[in-house]
């Protein structure tokens, strides 16, 4: 995520933070970066919430129009 993150922020349109949040959110993060996907955008911008599939079930974020899912997953398998 933060890779992607990163990724974002260096693209010439979407790294336009007048026009775009980037937002990461997922278990290793603090706690006031996890209240920031919460709060609203200024009108005209856009919020991009990158997120892990457990954050992404877990969590209800009001103004989320769209979900990507990438269907990448971390798995622990014993034998």
């Amino acid at each position: 995520i933060d890779r992607l993150k990163r990724r974002f922020r260096a693209h010439p349109v979407l790294g336009d933070q007048r026009r775009f949040w980037v937002l990461p959110l997922h278990s290793q993060i603090r706690l006031e970066q996890q209240r920031d996907v919460f709060k609203r955008p200024p009108a005209g911008v856009r919020k991009v919430v990158l997120s892990t599939n457990i954050a992404e079930t877990s969590v209800t974020i009001d103004d989320i129009e769209v979900v990507i899912d990438c269907g990448r997953a971390k798995e622990v398998s014993y034998d």
